[in-house]
């Protein structure tokens, strides 16, 4: 918050974020919610065989593929932007 002249606080509104930090925000607070839901119960080894050959033949989705190459190449892109700024590199 800032101060303005006459008292009043005014909120400052944080800066735009892009399409991919928007997700990655929004699957880790469904992960903080879901976290607390309940504890895992032991399954069967016949179960846990099951599932690990169903996760097998699971194919990533288009819109997964699409947002992951998109943290991908703006990390690498920032990365590289730090690299060529930064005078401390031996």
């Amino acid at each position: 918050m800032t101060q303005l002249q006459e008292g009043r606080t005014e909120k400052t509104s944080p800066p735009p974020v892009k399409p991919a930090r928007q997700k990655q925000r929004a699957q880790q607070q469904a992960a903080e919610e879901s976290s607390v839901a309940e504890e895992p119960e032991s399954i069967s080894p016949e179960l846990a065989r099951c599932i690990r050959l169903s996760a097998k033949d699971l194919k990533i989705r288009q819109t997964d593929r699409r947002w992951a190459s998109e943290v991908v190449n703006d990390f690498r892109d920032n990365l590289l932007r730090f690299l060529k700024n930064n005078e401390d590199q031996p």
